[in-house]
């Protein structure tokens, strides 16, 4: 797995294609979106701590705020994504099936926490302003264009030679 994040940067579609090839399944995509959420959370850190200094605030409670909503609810909305997704996907006449679309979200989020690390910690020592703003344009873009990808090999290819 931690071979395939940097290679999904830069050919997603054949990475897909070998989880496809694998027979990665919702029990991987599971692992993936919790180890994804997991980043997500730890990416906050440095920002929610940041915060804590600068205003009082209790680091505790904002910690357990962002765990609560970045842990347990940030899945299921990943999972409502996906489903989504793959409605749009059948409606275009997509012959993939669900549980491709939940493995290339789930993917695609773990395949960009090392950017949303990036833009956590550029949070969490620079603060708002036009470097965060990039890092988080790039975070984004990131998974976009690994998710797009991902998605497309799932809903429409099943496996790629030449990606």
């Amino acid at each position: 797995m931690s071979r395939d994040i940097p290679r999904a940067w830069i050919r997603p579609r054949r990475v897909m294609a070998e989880h496809i090839a694998r027979g990665t399944g919702d029990s991987e995509a599971f692992i993936f979106l919790m180890a994804g959420c997991l980043m997500v959370f730890v990416s906050r850190l440095p920002a929610l701590s940041r915060d804590a200094f600068l205003t009082g605030a209790d680091f505790m409670v904002a910690m357990g705020g962002a765990l609560m909503a970045l842990v347990f609810l940030l899945p299921l909305v990943m999972l409502a994504v996906a489903y989504l997704a793959h409605l749009v996907a059948k409606a275009l006449r997509a012959p993939g099936r669900a549980e491709g679309a939940r493995v290339a979200t789930s993917w695609a989020l773990l395949a960009a926490s090392p950017a949303m690390l990036l833009n956590g910690l550029t949070e969490g020592f620079i603060g708002a302003g036009s470097a965060l703003d990039l890092v988080g344009l790039f975070a984004l873009g990131g998974f976009i264009w690994i998710w797009v990808n991902s998605l497309y090999v799932a809903e429409w290819e099943r496996e790629i030679t030449n990606a």
